[in-house]
């Protein structure tokens, strides 16, 4: 998987060709949702998430350079691949946090032990 992806994605962030970027950047997001075997996790996410991926390449995304996009997207897939499969969910939530915290700093309370709002760009976040 990453081969091919790093080859799609590294061939757009050469070429700064963005639409090609984002198009192996949707593909890398249902590969993985793929490899979940869940179907209807699959069908969930292509139709909830795909869009909100869409908003956050064109509100947030775009407005940083292509090479550090595709750094992003890079380190996502590397958390994936080096974390034992038990703990994946949590270090990739860890990830986004870290990800995102920048354009969310926005504090909520911490009943929940967590001092940020996680995943939210700030236009979603009322």
């Amino acid at each position: 998987m990453w081969p091919a992806f790093r080859s799609q994605i590294g061939l757009a962030q050469s070429s700064h060709n963005v639409k090609n970027f984002f198009f192996a950047d949707m593909e890398l997001h249902r590969t993985i949702w793929e490899l979940s075997g869940e179907p209807r996790l699959l069908l969930m996410l292509n139709r909830v998430m795909s869009p909100v991926i869409f908003e956050i390449a064109r509100s947030y995304s775009s407005q940083l350079p292509i090479a550090d996009r595709y750094e992003n997207h890079r380190a996502h897939l590397e958390t994936i691949l080096s974390t034992p499969l038990g703990r994946v969910e949590r270090a990739v939530e860890r990830y986004f946090e870290k990800l995102y915290y920048p354009i969310s700093k926005e504090r909520v309370g911490e009943e929940d032990g967590r001092r940020e709002r996680p995943l939210a760009p700030p236009r979603w976040v009322e």
